[in-house]
């Protein structure tokens, strides 16, 4: 991180390190009520308390209904602060996306496929010649041989929802975008 940080200080940008930590451990208003606290001890979602296995019949098939399985990841990291032209601290947000896809064969699992992304958000009011010079910047880096990408997230002051969390629906989105590309890949080529 701190090679793309100095890319945003060598564009004139005054950005101030935070301690990073992960997003999705920290911040959860989208998913939780306020107020909202969890009892561990209750950990069933029915009545059954006694924590006995519930036997259920099989169905008589020899070979499973589902042959793929499809699933998508993404850890999100603040990792700085940048100060904009106008006046404002908006956090820089990373994150790490996956998206992974298991088919099943004569019983035993398999990759069957597997893309990442590095992903930063960046507040949208960034000057556009800047931002397109970045993001040409921030491509060449890799980490684990795989690429970032730079986009920006929209806020308003008006709103109540935090500049962290427009970041992080923005990354979801990508992730679920990343999840439609694979399934198009796999209709593709099983015509």
């Amino acid at each position: 991180m701190k090679k793309i940080l100095n890319l945003f200080r060598n564009k004139g940008f005054v950005c101030y390190t935070t301690d990073r930590y992960n997003l999705d451990n920290v911040h959860f208003e989208p998913y939780q009520d306020e107020g909202e606290e969890f009892d561990k001890n209750k950990i069933f979602e029915t009545d059954n308390k006694s924590g006995k296995f519930i036997k259920i019949n099989n169905m008589n098939t020899s070979t499973s209904l589902f042959k793929f399985f499809l699933d998508g990841s993404r850890y999100t990291y603040k990792i700085a602060e940048m100060e904009t032209a106008d006046g404002k601290f908006m956090p820089i947000i990373a994150g790490q996306l996956a998206t992974g896809v298991c088919s099943r064969e004569e019983g035993k699992i398999k990759k069957y496929d597997l893309k990442r992304k590095n992903a930063l958000m960046v507040y949208h009011q960034i000057n556009s010649e800047d931002f397109i010079d970045l993001k040409e910047e921030i491509k060449k880096i890799k980490v684990n041989k795989i690429e970032f990408i730079l986009e920006k997230y929209q806020f308003k002051n008006n709103t109540e929802t935090r500049p962290e969390n427009l970041a992080i629906a923005k990354i979801q989105k990508l992730m679920m975008g990343m999840e439609i590309d694979l399934l198009t890949e796999m209709v593709i080529v099983c015509r």
